[in-house]
């Protein structure tokens, strides 16, 4: 049967799910989401370009996903009946831009879930407590961001609770919310993830401020298609998102939009809101 999220504009994707499994797993969202590159930063590791025949290979791992009953959350935006909206941001922390976000969030009362590098986090301990310090949710994102169809188990395992350790220890709280670089896993993937009673995160609305296309196109990016229970995808290593970010909330808000974390937004998920607009 068909989940109850509306799909993503311009999504051609069936969203489909097995009703045994809703019942017994508790799987309540998929979904394959739309390719997108990472773009190299200054004077660090260029990370790789995503697979070809991206959402080809997403929707297969999906069903695997779904043929294995595999018992977590896979939720890529919220319900439809509440004016909400996640702000995301991943490949941090990074101590030329987060701090500057951290300030724009903080003038705009905003707050918002940032997903984590562990190697990044392991060299800003600091500023990694500063982001859970200032209100806002840590997630995971992988030690160094890898592929996670393409390496083994073992080397899942150590990404993701090297990385969970990393960011445990410069905060004190625990993290449960885990996203797979460049949303992309399979159903062994997804396994790991689960054994670690992690829900993993995609999102709704791609900024693709990671191609850098430049200050009017990330806010039109993402004005033209956040709607209730958007969840929308930024990365905090770039000038280009910290231009662009104040005019977006700022036209997000006068829209009568409200700012919640991703865990606020599942807990609304699970609460019974069918999220059909």
């Amino acid at each position: 049967m068909k989940t109850p999220y509306a799909a993503a504009p311009g999504s051609n994707k069936k969203i489909l799910a097995v009703k045994a499994l809703l019942f017994f797993m508790g799987i309540f969202a998929c979904f394959a989401p739309r390719a997108h590159a990472q773009a190299s930063q200054a004077g660090a590791d260029a990370l790789s370009p995503p697979p070809a025949l991206f959402d080809k290979i997403n929707e297969q791992h999906m069903y695997e996903m779904l043929q294995q009953g595999i018992n977590t959350h896979v939720v890529w935006r919220g319900p439809g009946a509440y004016k909400n909206v996640c702000l995301t941001f991943d490949d941090g922390p990074n101590p030329a831009y987060t701090p500057r976000i951290l300030q724009i969030l903080k003038e705009k009362k905003v707050r918002a879930t940032f997903f984590l590098i562990g190697q990044h986090a392991q060299q800003h301990p600091d500023l990694v407590k500063k982001i859970y310090e200032s209100g806002h949710e840590l997630g995971d994102h992988t030690f160094s961001h890898v592929e996670l169809p393409k390496v083994p188990s073992d080397k899942i395992k150590q990404e993701v609770e090297s990385t969970r350790s990393i960011v445990e220890s410069a905060t004190g709280a625990k993290i449960f919310l885990f996203r797979p670089p460049w949303g992309i896993f399979d159903g062994r993937s997804l396994a790991e993830i689960a054994m670690r009673k992690f829900d993993a995160v995609l999102w709704s609305v791609d900024s693709r401020d990671w191609s850098r296309p430049g200050i009017a196109q990330i806010q039109a990016n993402v004005l033209e298609k956040a709607g209730n229970g958007s969840i929308i995808l930024f990365h905090d290593d770039h000038d280009q998102i910290v231009q662009a970010l104040p005019d977006i909330i700022l036209n997000l808000q006068q829209r009568g939009y409200q700012f919640i974390t991703v865990s606020e937004m599942m807990a609304l998920s699970l609460s019974g809101a069918t999220g059909r607009q």
